[in-house]
Parts: structure tokens; sequence; C-alpha cells
């Protein structure tokens, strides 16, 4: 049997201890990789939740400003208005048959402002008309009425545009009629 040195024991045991160091700090970096790699990702999960909520925000916040417009339509007279006949640059917002494409308009790049759209809680509107007088044939039921003698709708287009949320903004456009008598 053959006896070994003690130094060189020792010294094997030294090798061993450095290789075991190794491992763990190959082990320890790759765990925090790892950490990292968990980190960003629920950092960006959060981020695009918030993006989803702000884009429904935005989307909520312009259907209430084209309900105002519906509703803007449904006061008083303003639905049989001269505005809508006669194109007047002062009445912000509202337009008659075929004005917005002679304007060369584009309501979802245009910038939204007191010269062409009304201010409205969370945004803006306009509102078009697209057809006036435009009779029911065969029918004498008005809208939002029971029977009746006039057979005849006025047809606008109500756009809204909500005010930036975080960046998310949303454009929504209705078609909306009114009696015509």
């Amino acid at each position: 049997m053959k006896l070994q040195h003690p130094i060189a024991a020792c010294g094997a045991a030294r090798r061993q201890r450095g290789a075991s160091l190794y491992v763990v700090i190959v082990m320890l970096a790759t765990m925090g990789l790892m950490t990292l790699t968990a980190f960003y990702m629920s950092r960006n999960q959060y981020r695009l939740v918030g993006n989803i909520q702000y884009q429904e925000q935005a989307f909520n916040q312009t259907e209430a400003v084209v309900a105002q417009g519906e509703n803007w339509l449904n006061t008083d007279a303003n639905a049989t208005s001269v505005l809508f006949i006669t194109y007047n640059a002062d009445a912000q917002g509202v337009y008659p048959m075929g004005q917005i494409a002679t304007l060369g308009l584009n309501l979802k790049t245009m910038i939204w402002s007191n010269s062409n759209s009304i201010a409205s809680g969370d945004g803006r509107y306009l509102v078009a008309q697209i057809a006036r007088d435009m009779p029911l044939n065969g029918s004498t039921l008005v809208i939002g009425q029971a029977l009746s003698t006039c057979n005849s709708v006025n047809l606008f287009q109500v756009t809204g545009r909500s005010n930036p949320v975080h960046g998310a903004s949303r454009t929504i456009e209705t078609t909306y009629g009114t009696a015509g008598c």
C-alpha cells in the first residue's frame, strides 16, 4: 500500500474546492439571468395591461362624446337647423351634405380643434348631414314615435374623438336618424 504525501493530497482538495466554486458561480449567474428575464417579462405584461386599460378608457370616452352629439341633434330644432343647408365656417362642427369632402377633411387624421368640431367632456364631435327628408316608402312610422303622417328622415354622421388617455385615442363614426318633418 502506497501512502500519499500530505502536500499532494492537499493540492487535490484545493483543485476540487476550486471546481465547485466555478459550478456555484455558473449556477448563480444562470439564476440571476432567469430572475432578470422574469422581471422584464412581468414588467412588459404590466405595461400591456395598462395600455389595454387606456384604450378601453379612450373608447368609452369616445362613445360618451358621440352620444352627446346624438343628443344635440335631438335638442330643440338642431337637426333641422339652417346650418345643415348652407355651410357656415363660424358654426364649428356642423356640416351640410358633402361639405366634409369639399373641405378635404379626413376625420381620422385631422387635428380636432375649435375651428372644426364641438368640445364635449373628454373629447370632441362633429355632425355632418348625409341625407335630408329621405322618404320611408310604404311606412307611416317615424323614428322614436308611434303612427304619424310624416314618413321621412334626416340622416346624420356623428363622428367623435376622445382626448388622448396616456397616448390612446379613439375615433367613432355613427349614423343617426331624426324625423324629417
